[in-house]
């Protein structure tokens, strides 16, 4: 699963480059960026989703605040949404809460890349910082609907599959990156492409060992992606 990730950039940085993967015309409107380097679930974020107006080909896109965490229109609360911020890529046709987003509810997730621990020894749990290896910010495969228990918030799940074999070692899961033809495919496509996702190529992901002062979500600065090869701050593992 992926249950941290680093949202770090102003709106101006996200539009950029959005445009350089090809996607234009961009409505930010009451959007501004979030600055988080500790991103945790039920926190709200910037999501890219195709404009309703638009035609599906057409790459008109807004910029929606939308709280991470799903809550399907059905739920009669939102006490769950903590445990719905991953969807498989694998089941994600089968599953209710789920399936039924594909058609017009997909978005994209802009991070510039997401903390993972390895729990090869589950009293040590040693965190990293994995990114895209040649883009500042990449872009997660999402989906996102609004409920009348969570008001005028929207919510979101970002989509997971088994992790590259560079990474396999700190995480069996990662998020669903796209390149710039995916992130465009998945917001237009009307077949919702799922299963060619699962058979994309990938971009190469790169992970170093961070401090396990990431562990407490009430630790966020930029310091928290540094590198670190001895971890003075061990004495706090634990996950909050």
């Amino acid at each position: 699963m992926c249950g941290r990730f680093v949202s770090n950039f102003s709106m101006a940085e996200l539009i950029d480059s959005l445009e350089k993967s090809g996607i234009t015309n961009v409505d930010a409107a009451d959007c501004q960026g979030p600055h988080n380097y500790n991103g945790a679930p039920t926190q709200l974020f910037p999501v890219v989703v195709a404009s309703h107006e638009a035609d599906l080909n057409s790459e008109k896109v807004s910029l929606k605040v939308a709280r991470w965490g799903l809550v399907p229109r059905w739920m009669k609360d939102d006490k769950s949404a903590s445990r719905m911020i991953n969807a498989r890529i694998e089941t994600v046709r089968e599953k209710p809460s789920f399936k039924g987003l594909l058609g017009r509810h997909r978005c994209l997730v802009p991070m510039n890349g997401y903390f993972e621990w390895n729990r090869d020894n589950p009293r040590k749990k040693i965190p990293f910082f994995i990114s895209d290896s040649e883009r500042g910010i990449a872009f997660a495969a999402g989906l996102w609907t609004t409920a009348p228990v969570s008001g005028d918030i929207a919510t979101f799940t970002m989509l997971t599959e088994d992790a590259p074999l560079e990474v396999a070692h700190v995480h069996d899961r990662a998020p669903v990156l796209l390149d710039p033809v995916w992130m465009r495919d998945w917001l237009s496509d009307p077949a919702a492409p799922v299963e060619a996702l699962i058979s994309r190529s990938r971009s190469t992901l790169v992970s170093r060992r961070v401090s396990s002062r990431v562990n407490s979500v009430r630790n966020n600065d930029s310091h928290l992606v540094d590198e670190v090869h001895d971890d003075p701050d061990e004495a706090g593992l634990f996950l909050a």
